[in-house]
């Protein structure tokens, strides 16, 4: 799950990372009563907003307007925009790169650091190699004072507020089981560091040790636009579940262990194109299969919901119960081709009957099925 830009500065400046002073705002009227100058920044999940025209500086409310009327209609980057964050401008004698993640090879944390930061970061540190330090957090004892040492020095930092900074980050990082915290650019301004950008991510496989937190952000995505996002690859951000979408018409919802990976090659086979693609994993349940067949039946591209189910530590009457629920109150119902095994498999076929389904069960026959019917045939 990857915040919002304002979500990310909150967490941080919660845990003593210093941010500009800054209000969020979803409508024009909420300009006309801030300081100026001042930054008007698009909240998109996306990298590259400011060379897309998504962080403007503006001189004062009228400016403000000009800039965050355009944004609201037009969205950015194929993403609706519908709130902004309008910041104190900061003045940066330096700019520089800051993030925590994770080394895959050595299972430790890392923080990354470069000299230079802002747009385009990632090709500078391609031809600036000595322009970028890492430092590995030992396994037992966390970061050490050397590795802290080593980045200032390496990056001209003043110790004394570059020191609780890091420090700072890479307890976010390990509280909040985040897979990035990036700060970019992080601004030099005289003595003092500032997170002019911040980007955070979080493991959805540890969303069950931060229940509420995660609940909140679903929450703020379903109530804004700027969370439905319809751009091909991006990922839903849904408690439990794994969703992206594609450029196909058939909706896929499975669960774990690969039968997902399974079907869409099936589909593929079969001449049909996946549009909307759900994994429940292995926790698949029947709030989870509830919020799956949601996102499908909102996408008005879908013209088949295909659910592959194979239960081992899912049971199917839990997502039967699940896909009955999802269908309730739906104002436009597409063809639904259900295939479950494993088990209880037996309890959710009986509970799908008494809704008025059925299902399917052999999987090539239920691909085969969903592929006629997204192409207009066997209606």
């Amino acid at each position: 799950m990857q915040l919002f830009e304002f979500q990310a500065k909150k967490i941080l400046e919660e845990h003593g990372v210093p941010i500009p002073d800054g209000t969020l705002v979803s409508t024009l009227s909420g300009l006309r009563d801030l300081r100026y100058p001042a930054m008007v920044k698009a909240q998109v999940r996306s990298g590259g907003r400011g060379k897309a025209g998504g962080v403007v500086r503006v001189g004062d409310a009228d400016q403000a307007e000009i800039a965050a009327s355009g944004l609201l209609a037009e969205g950015l980057l194929g993403q609706r925009v519908s709130k902004l964050l309008v910041e104190e401008v900061i003045r940066a004698d330096r700019e520089l790169y800051l993030a925590v993640t994770c080394d895959g090879l050595r299972a430790v944390p890392v923080i990354i650091a470069g000299s230079k930061g802002g747009v385009e970061v990632e090709k500078w540190a391609q031809e600036a190699h000595d322009g970028v330090v890492r430092v590995y957090c030992d396994p037992v004892c966390g970061l050490l004072d050397s590795g802290v040492h080593f980045l200032a020095k390496a990056l001209s930092l003043p110790y004394a507020s570059f020191a609780p900074l890091v420090r700072n980050l890479v307890d976010v990082f390990l509280l909040y089981d985040a897979m990035l915290v990036e700060v970019n650019p992080l601004a030099l301004s005289g003595d003092s560091l500032v997170a002019l950008d911040a980007k955070i991510e979080l493991d959805d496989n540890a969303a069950f040790r931060h229940v509420t937190l995660h609940t909140h952000l679903a929450a703020v995505d379903t109530a804004s636009p700027a969370g439905r996002s319809t751009e091909v690859g991006k990922v839903a951000v849904v408690p439990g579940i794994t969703h992206i979408r594609l450029d196909g018409e058939i909706a896929l919802i499975s669960d774990g262990a690969g039968t997902g990976l399974l079907t869409l090659d099936m589909v593929t086979d079969a001449g049909g194109r996946v549009g909307s693609f759900s994994e429940l994993g292995a926790a698949a349940g029947r709030e989870a299969m509830c919020h799956a067949l949601g996102i499908a039946l909102e996408d008005p591209q879908m013209k088949v919901v295909l659910i592959s189910l194979i239960g081992g530590l899912t049971r199917m009457d839990d997502v039967a119960a699940g896909i009955v629920d999802g269908l309730e109150g739906a104002a436009s119902l597409p063809p639904l081709v259900i295939r479950m095994c494993g088990t209880a498999e037996e309890e959710g076929r009986q509970v799908l009957c008494e809704a008025g389904l059925s299902s399917v069960d052999d999987l090539h026959e239920a691909v085969c099925r969903a592929v006629l019917l997204a192409q207009g045939a066997g209606q």
